[in-house]
């Protein structure tokens, strides 16, 4: 894929420089970096669990529900250890 960009002659030196600095093209070192920084600077296009197989199943679904408290993780160990949990019977109460 191709595409082309437009910066200024002050970045064009840049990622010049560090393209020869790290013996990569331009086109390497500018690809690395989109692939980078993507995710973090557009999330709402990165939330697909189908285009990314490292994140955990688990992690897919922060986010997912409001408690409507805003102190949750403040409260975090408060929360998860409310209650004497006996590691033989697993997280639930119910016998």
């Amino acid at each position: 894929m191709s595409i082309t960009i437009t910066v200024s002659e002050k970045m064009k030196a840049k990622i010049e420089r560090r393209a020869e600095r790290t013996g990569q093209t331009v086109d390497k070192v500018l690809g690395d970096l989109v692939e980078e920084v993507w995710d973090e600077r557009f999330p709402e296009n990165g939330n697909d669990p189908s285009l990314d197989s490292s994140t955990h199943k688990l992690f897919r679904m922060a986010g997912m529900f409001n408690s409507e408290a805003s102190d949750t993780s403040e409260r975090m160990d408060e929360i998860l250890y409310s209650e004497d949990l006996d590691p033989a019977q697993g997280f639930g109460t119910d016998k």
